[in-house]
């Protein structure tokens, strides 16, 4: 029995796992849906998360593949309405990082399968949650 069961093998789920993993922390990924998504659900990876991806592994995974979006312009009728300059950023990855939903979860994926996680248990639904003396019943 692990020590973590972790609802949802999405890419919060999946860092997760793979950051408890890398602490020495055993968890299991489980997952209603019968496999990985397709569609997207982001725009794209901004500064901090993948800074929080660096160290796995998981941003540098990304980023061979993925297109730097360094401005980016809201737009209504053909009218300019903002722009965002994240080149102005002081960061280490200054723009957004567009990639598919699936890319980015194939490389979590594999930097959850590097820190030692198993894949995730699909089609597995979470009914209820009961605490007791020993821990807690899934």
């Amino acid at each position: 029995m692990d020590d973590v069961i972790v609802v949802g093998a999405g890419p919060v789920g999946m860092l997760l796992a793979t950051e408890l993993a890398r602490r020495g922390v055993a968890a299991t990924l489980i997952d209603r849906r019968s496999g990985p998504g397709e569609g997207s659900r982001a725009v794209g990876l901004h500064a901090t998360a993948l800074a929080a991806l660096g160290p796995s592994g998981t941003a540098a995974r990304i980023l061979a593949t993925a297109h730097r979006v360094e401005r980016g312009e809201a737009r209504s009728r053909g009218r300019v309405l903002g722009t965002v300059q994240f080149d102005r950023l002081h960061t280490q990855h200054p723009f957004v990082a567009t990639t598919p939903q699936a890319a980015t979860e194939a490389a979590l994926a594999a930097s959850a399968g590097a820190a030692g996680v198993a894949p995730p248990s699909w089609s597995t639904t979470v009914e209820r949650v009961t605490p007791s003396s020993q821990g807690v019943a899934v």
